[in-house]
C-alpha cells in the first residue's frame, strides 16, 4: 500500500497538513495523529458553526476528537461520487454527486429526494443547505433521523456549500 502524499504547509511555528483534496479527507485516518495540530477541540465557543460541530461529536461530550473527524470524514466522502465535491464550495449539491452505490450514499439521497418533495421541489435536481435548514427547522417537517432522513444530509450540505471548514 503506498503511502497519501501529504501536503505541509507552515504558519505559527508549526507545520501543518493541508487539506486541499478529496483524497486527502479519504485518507485523513493515515495521517500520524503526531502530526494533526489538536486532538480535540470544544463544539462551542469557536469561529465555527456549532451546529455542525454538534453533529460531528457522536457521544455527546462536547468534545470532538480525531475519531470523530475521520468517521466524519469517511462518511462524507463515502456518500459522494467524487470527493473532491466535499471542498468545492457551492450552494447546491447535485443529486447526481451522490454516491447511490453504498448504503449510506442510498439514504442520503433518497432523504435529499424526500426534503425536495416536502418542498415542492420534487423534480429539482440538487439539493441547497436552505432546503436542508428550512425542512429540519419546521414543526411540520420530518425531523432528522425519522422516516429515513439522517441529520448526516444536514452535516454533508454545510461541508459541501463552504458553510463549515
Amino acid at each position: 500500500m503506498n503511502a497519501h502524499p501529504w501536503k505541509f504547509f507552515r504558519a505559527g511555528g508549526f507545520d501543518q497538513v493541508r487539506l486541499d483534496t478529496g483524497a486527502d479527507l479519504v485518507h485523513l485516518d493515515q495521517l500520524d495523529q503526531k502530526l494533526w495540530v489538536a486532538l480535540a477541540c470544544p463544539t462551542t465557543g469557536l469561529e465555527f458553526d456549532s451546529k455542525t460541530l454538534a453533529l460531528i461529536d457522536t457521544d455527546k461530550d462536547g468534545r470532538i476528537r480525531a475519531p470523530e473527524i475521520i468517521a466524519a470524514a469517511k462518511w462524507a466522502t463515502s456518500c459522494l461520487k467524487n470527493p473532491d465535491d466535499l471542498l468545492k464550495g457551492s450552494p447546491s449539491l447535485p443529486l447526481s454527486a451522490i454516491n447511490d452505490a453504498t448504503p449510506e450514499g442510498k439514504q442520503l439521497l433518497s432523504s435529499a429526494r424526500q426534503i425536495l418533495g416536502n418542498l415542492g421541489k420534487k423534480d429539482a435536481d440538487s439539493i441547497t443547505l436552505e432546503d436542508t435548514t428550512w425542512h429540519y427547522s419546521s414543526g411540520s417537517r420530518r425531523r432528522p433521523g425519522h422516516a429515513g432522513h439522517d441529520h448526516r444530509d444536514h452535516f454533508l450540505c454545510r461541508r459541501r456549500t463552504g458553510q463549515i471548514g
